[in-house]
């Protein structure tokens, strides 16, 4: 929906389509389906898609652009929560696909384009018998995933998605494209920009989609993972839940790095199905077989008995499996002790059922309308888990609305890693609250009312807690508190590649 408001770029559109670079204006082809972001709670209406083809694209456009005014928004997946990849009135450069995903088992490498889908990656590495750290949501692409960091079910085990990057190839905002690495530009790349390399490397692994230029291809480390794989189900009434939610930290806390966990707390008063949203379910990702799954949470389950334990065990050396195992297919749930089938969620693992007339999953490929923050725990947990549970009781359900705390378990080989701008490693685990409704479901005073209550649950929280993660943004939250002690070094980084903010967003880095 272009208005008169809208800055002039029509010099530049000319010059893209009569040089032959795909150039999307409203009423044009594609032009509404690509336009929707993946949370149809926000809706934006840019003057220019830019579907890239190659770092030839993404370089006309920024380079044509420098003598404009105007928003330009990179876009991978469409699925910043917050719809800061994307804009009204100015260009939304989506980043290339680049269809080939080429994949070295030799070398244990994969060359990936920044707009594949996460589900053809792993479906592809399946067929090598390979897996890298990666989220759980296979609709998600992998620019904004890798670029935020990338917390998955492999966190403990071979830390963040960003953790297992070797290389990029990328655009600069000032149009030049390079090639680098930790230790530098590569295969003769360069920039007449100032910039150090290395902490350009360091800031791309992170320090958040959108900041520093536009990268179009990734090279990751992969592994080959052991060929049995546990994945469990535990779940707690509400006398169990406080100590359930402790013993879970020390878990978090484990010498074992094959042990991964998620857990959720539910606003769910449903008599009827109980046990499909109880107040406290922990689930979990075991490299292992069931016999050392059952032996890494002994000692977590002295602390916190219960009856509801849910376990199954998967053979990860058929590659056929491995999409749906990683990315949970919809027959890859457990069942209750009736052998009543548990509907699946959605999320990296089974951990419960949605609500009857909730959305069916938060990872599906159609937009829906939702609201999350996040944050993460001070020192004091007993104190965290108190706040949580008195939000969360004295809330009012609604049975069409997934509302919950995410705990997403962290610790392992994860913490270790200290090579990019993840600022959070010496944490246990991260919080992010969610809720999540049908489309056209609400009225706009019931969807304010709903993302009021996201933000007072978070603070309600902010007294036992600080910071937040840049995967999972909150346009009420300060940028800062996203990226803690990387801050002023991330800010620096941008006043080498885009001092004058051309790339700037809400939720951006911003140049000193």
């Amino acid at each position: 929906m272009s208005t008169n408001n809208d800055p002039d770029i029509s010099p530049v559109i000319a010059l893209a389509r009569a040089q032959g670079i795909p150039c999307l204006l409203s009423g044009e082809g594609d032009y509404e389906a690509l336009r929707p972001v993946h949370n149809a709670r926000l809706q934006t209406y840019p003057q220019v898609i830019a579907p890239c083809r190659d770092e030839t694209d993404v370089a006309f456009w920024l380079r044509e652009l420098q003598g404009f005014v105007v928003p330009i928004s990179i876009r991978s997946g469409g699925h910043h929560h917050e719809a800061m990849c994307s804009n009204t009135g100015g260009v939304v450069l989506i980043t290339p696909s680049e269809k080939d995903i080429d994949i070295d088992p030799t070398n244990n490498t994969i060359w990936v384009g920044s707009g594949q889908k996460l589900r053809n990656v792993i479906y592809n590495l399946g067929q090598h018998e390979r897996i890298m750290p990666t989220g759980g949501c296979g609709t998600v692409n992998v620019g904004g995933l890798t670029h935020g960091g990338g917390w998955g079910m492999s966190y403990r085990t071979w830390g963040l998605t960003s953790d297992a990057l070797l290389k990029v190839e990328m655009v600069l905002p000032n149009g030049d494209f390079v090639k680098l690495d930790a230790s530098g530009f590569t295969d003769g790349t360069g920039t007449s920009l100032d910039v150090d390399p290395e902490k350009l490397f360091w800031a791309i692994r992170g320090g958040g989609g959108g900041n520093f230029g536009v990268v179009t291809r990734f090279q990751f480390r992969i592994f080959a993972p052991c060929p049995v794989y546990t994945e469990f189900t535990l779940q707690w009434d509400k006398a169990g839940r406080h100590d359930a939610a402790l013993a879970w930290v020390d878990l978090c806390n484990s010498d074992d790095t094959n042990l991964n966990t998620f857990g959720r707390m539910t606003v769910m008063d449903d008599p009827d199905h109980k046990f499909w949203n109880p107040p406290l379910v922990i689930g979990g990702r075991y490299y292992g077989d069931l016999a050392q799954c059952h032996k890494a949470l002994a000692e977590f389950l002295e602390k916190a008995p219960t009856e509801h334990q849910y376990y199954r065990e998967k053979r990860l050396d058929d590659p056929a499996d491995f999409l749906d195992i990683l990315m949970l297919s919809p027959d890859a749930g457990p069942s209750l002790a009736d052998g009543t089938p548990i509907p699946p969620q959605g999320f990296a693992l089974q951990v419960g059922a949605p609500k009857a007339d909730g959305p069916v999953s938060t990872c599906i490929d159609e937009p829906e309308p939702h609201k999350v923050s996040s944050t993460m725990p001070g020192g004091d947990h007993d104190e965290v888990f108190r706040r949580a549970e008195d939000y969360i009781d004295n809330s009012d359900d609604q049975p069409d609305v997934n509302m919950y705390l995410s705990l997403h378990g962290m610790g392992g080989r994860g913490a270790e890693n200290r090579e990019g701008a993840f600022p959070w490693r010496d944490k246990p685990y991260m919080l992010q609250v969610q809720a999540w409704w049908n489309p056209g479901s609400k009225t706009e005073a019931e969807e304010k009312a709903l993302v009021d209550w996201v933000g007072g649950f978070r603070k309600a929280l902010e007294p036992a807690c600080e910071g937040a993660f840049i995967n999972f943004p909150d346009r009420a939250q300060d940028p800062e508190q996203y990226y803690g002690g990387s801050w002023e070094a991330l800010r620096d980084v941008k006043d080498m590649v885009d001092p004058k903010d051309r790339l700037g967003f809400l939720l951006g880095v911003k140049p000193h």
